[in-house]
């Protein structure tokens, strides 16, 4: 279900982000720009060689990243992302 917005746009209702947030994903070794925001890191092991007091970050959540099985199957594979979020959800809601 689609919904037009003020701006001229549409987004999708089932979205449950407020309308004008937007989530960018980077690469933790980046250094931070103006326009960042927050920074998150969503991974359940620190990035090897990175100090934690040089990675800029605001958060990490450990518990919202993949699980080691599911980083294993999808072993960056482009083709199985729709996959990987379609077995994260059966995994969130066990």
């Amino acid at each position: 279900m689609w919904h037009a917005n003020r701006e001229g746009g549409s987004r999708d209702l089932r979205d449950p982000r407020p309308p004008g947030l937007s989530i960018r994903v980077r690469r933790v070794y980046e250094d931070p720009e103006p326009g960042d925001g927050s920074r998150i890191l969503v991974d359940g092991l620190w990035p090897r060689g990175l100090r934690k007091d040089a990675a800029a970050l605001d958060d990490w959540l450990r518990d919202a990243a993949p699980s080691c099985e599911l980083r294993t199957w999808y072993r960056h594979d482009p083709a199985k992302f729709a996959g990987v979020l379609c077995r994260a959800k059966t995994l969130r809601m066990a």
